[in-house]
């Protein structure tokens, strides 16, 4: 019996797992080390003194360091402002349209009142000019009517004098 070895496809796809792995380990091992000699223990771990980017390096460590040390108390104030400027604009809204309100029912208020007066001037102007003709006695039925169109247009005339001065 002669049994002949067939690849199957799961055999390739170990081979390449194996394979991806090895490549893997060895970038690892040259991202960490930077080459593939093992440094010494007599060899400085900052490197040449002449290496510029050791400074510039530790500069922006230290950049990076004291912008995240100032960032809370620069958020914190940022919203303390953004705080008042948000209640101050609340404010100014809120007491602009009560103040605009409260003028506005203050004018309905005058004018109501105003309306009412010259009413009342009428009607008293009325009241007195008939409680006057009748204690007189003096209007007979003929100029009763003639009295009336003179009494209104009295009170008339005294209600927009009224009206007029308001205005």
């Amino acid at each position: 019996m002669n049994m002949k070895r067939v690849l199957e496809p799961v055999d390739l796809m170990v081979a390449a797992g194996i394979v991806a792995l090895v490549i893997g380990a060895v970038l690892v091992f040259v991202s960490t080390q930077g080459r593939f000699q093992v440094t010494t223990a007599d060899v400085s771990p900052n490197g040449d003194a002449s290496d510029p980017v050791q400074p510039a390096l530790g500069h922006t460590v230290v950049a990076i360091s004291v912008l995240e040390s100032e960032q809370p108390g620069r958020i914190k104030t940022a919203a303390t402002k953004l705080n008042q400027a948000t209640m101050t604009a609340r404010q100014i809204n809120s007491s602009t349209h009560d103040h605009i309100k409260a003028l506005a029912e203050q004018a309905v208020t005058v004018q109501v009142d105003n309306t009412a007066r010259a009413e009342l001037v009428k009607g008293r102007s009325i009241v007195n000019f008939t409680t006057r003709a009748m204690k007189n006695g003096s209007l007979s039925d003929q100029h009763w009517e003639e009295y009336d169109h003179r009494m209104i247009h009295s009170a008339a005339n005294a209600g927009r004098m009224i009206e007029e001065d308001f205005q």
